[in-house]
Parts: C-alpha cells; structure tokens; sequence
C-alpha cells in the first residue's frame, strides 16, 4: 500500500496537488528552502479574538533558544488547551 492509499479520498486532491519531488528527507536543508518558497508566498492567517507572545526557551547546553509562540484567547480567566502533536515534520519548518 502507497503513502497516497492511505490519504482519505477526500483529502487526496490537495495532497497530489505538491510536487513528488517536494519532500526530499535526504537532502534537508534543500526541502526547507522548497517549502520555504512554497508556503512563504501565503499570507498569515489573522484570528479574531487570538493574541500571540513569543519566547526563547532556553536549549541543552551548548544548543540554541528555542523560539516558542504562544497563543492566548483575548479576555481574561482560565481556558482548556489543546497540545496538538501530528506525525512529522518537525525538522523541515519554522515558527513562521
């Protein structure tokens, strides 16, 4: 069974939409400018009633910061959250 078998039916048309040649793990300093290019060119998306901090946090001795961004409701109390962690990428992205 293929990567794209296992895609919903629905969902399939926008992940064949990407090139094949998008996601090339073994070269990935040429896949981040890739996707750099692909998705630098989209507009951030503005959330009514959402306000966003960022933070360094600091890395293991001897690593960088880490840039974190926070994401609060506008208003004041206590809310749920929600910790989404998908299945990848981790290393291809940025926080932009």
């Amino acid at each position: 069974m293929s990567f794209i078998d296992r895609v919903d039916p629905e969902l399939r048309p926008g992940v064949e939409a990407f090139p094949p040649d998008l996601l090339d793990l073994n070269d990935i300093p040429g896949t981040r400018q890739k996707l750099a290019s692909l998705f630098g060119a989209l507009p951030a998306p503005v959330v009514a009633g959402v306000s966003s901090e960022d933070h360094h946090v600091p890395g293991p001795p001897g690593a960088p910061d880490v840039l974190v961004r926070v994401y609060r409701p506008d208003g004041a109390g206590m809310r749920p959250a929600l910790l989404w962690i998908h299945g990848g990428g981790y290393v291809l992205g940025d926080i932009e």
